[in-house]
C-alpha cells in the first residue's frame, strides 16, 4: 500500500494518489514553494520602502534629491517596477505609481501633475 508523501499515512482510492487529503497536499506544496515566496516578499518589502521614500519626499515638495542621500534613507536605486523611454528619449522609472528619473547623481521626482506618461504602453 502507498503512503502520503507529506505525513506518511496510508492512501486509499486512486492508484496514482500522492496525498491522503488536501491539508497534506497544501502543506507539501507550501513548504516546497516557501523559499520563492520569501524571496518575493523581501523584494516587495524593498519596493514598498522605495515607493514610500519617494512619496514622502514628493509630499514634502522635494523634487530633486541626491542618490547619496536616498541610499542613506534605505532607497535601493536599482529596484523599480517598470521603466519607460519618453518621447525625448529619457528613461523614466516607476515604483508602482511613483515616477522618477535619474540625472547624474540626482534623482528627480516626477510629480503627479507631470505624469502624462504611463508605465505600460
Amino acid at each position: 500500500m502507498e503512503t502520503c508523501i507529506e505525513c506518511g499515512g496510508k492512501l486509499f482510492g486512486r492508484s496514482d494518489k500522492k496525498f491522503c487529503d488536501s491539508n497534506c497536499r497544501n502543506a507539501y506544496h507550501n513548504e516546497k514553494s516557501r523559499p520563492i515566496i520569501n524571496q518575493v516578499r523581501q523584494i516587495n518589502r524593498s519596493l514598498v520602502n522605495n515607493r514610500s521614500i519617494i512619496e514622502n519626499l514628493a509630499n514634502e515638495g522635494v523634487q530633486k534629491v541626491s542618490l547619496k542621500v536616498l541610499r542613506t534613507l534605505g532607497f535601493e536605486v536599482n529596484l523599480f517596477t517598470a521603466r519607460k523611454i519618453d518621447e525625448s528619449a529619457e528613461e523614466i522609472f516607476f515604483i508602482y505609481d511613483q515616477a522618477f528619473q535619474i540625472r547624474g547623481e540626482d534623482l528627480v521626482i516626477l510629480m503627479a501633475e507631470d505624469k502624462h506618461f504611463r508605465a505600460t504602453g
